[in-house]
């Protein structure tokens, strides 16, 4: 009776498990996925105009993670740049905005949706003499990023 009873139950989660990804998936007005839909704070990108950046060939990343996560996986093209390296890292990142002669948006991203390392790297960036430079911070890092890349 009790195993019939937890067949039973598993069913109907089951059924309710596909019946909401169906609406989530289907409906012309599904409700957003926070870390891809979730609008951007001040400061911030959102994925889908950063994605619009790449489209465009006008971003620079810049992954704040440690090398070991750097190394492990990033976003094509990124730069590592994070706290425990800043001195040896920042040379590249500067040889790289020389080359780019500042067309591009700097987009700076670490490993969680509230992730502070990529806002103390943007902080620490907007006291360089950089000029017009444009630096934000990816909204959900890259998991955002790996949301939309389907990863």
């Amino acid at each position: 009776m009790l195993l019939r009873m937890a067949c039973q139950t598993a069913v109907l989660l089951a059924l309710a498990a596909a019946g909401a990804f169906a609406t989530w998936k289907w409906h012309p007005n599904a409700p957003a996925l926070g870390l891809v839909e979730e609008s951007a704070s001040p400061g911030e990108i959102s994925i889908k105009n950063a994605l619009g950046l790449v489209k465009e060939k006008r971003i620079i990343w810049l992954d704040a993670r440690s090398s070991q996560q750097f190394s492990k996986g990033h976003i094509d093209g990124a730069l590592p740049l994070n706290e425990q390296e800043w001195e040896e890292q920042v040379v590249a990142v500067f040889d790289a905005l020389q080359n780019d002669s500042g067309k591009s948006t700097v987009v700076i991203y670490c490993d969680a949706q509230r992730c502070e390392s990529s806002r103390r790297i943007r902080d620490k960036m907007l006291q360089l003499p950089l000029g017009d430079l444009t630096i934000l911070v990816l909204h959900g890092g890259y998991p955002a990023w790996q949301v939309v890349q389907g990863k």
